[in-house]
């Protein structure tokens, strides 16, 4: 577990594989002042594509964490695709 890169400069702030069967995680951290919109989660599911662990063989699961919280559709996108969101205050809960 850890970030994940390649040599072109694409970056995903949290990736972890499992055991089989084979489980990819991937996430990605906003420190921004404004609420994250679905642009901005979208890019991290055009970039599962980037890493080849198992693709014909994995489940994926994806996080995004945003110090500012979401818009409410970017709440709604998440929802519709199984997309975890957490705030700063989840954040804070969850390392409790």
């Amino acid at each position: 577990m850890g970030a994940w890169w390649n040599r072109r400069g694409d970056e995903i702030d949290i990736a972890a594989i499992g055991e089989k069967p084979y489980r990819v995680f991937l996430g990605e951290v906003k420190w921004n002042t404004r609420p994250l919109g679905v642009n901005e989660i979208k890019k991290l599911l055009d970039k599962r594509i980037l890493v080849d662990w198992y693709n014909n063989e994995r489940e994926e699961h994806f996080l995004m964490i945003s110090k500012a919280g979401f818009t409410k559709s970017a709440e709604t996108f998440m929802n519709d695709n199984k997309i975890e969101g957490w705030d700063l205050a989840e954040l804070l809960k969850k390392m409790k």
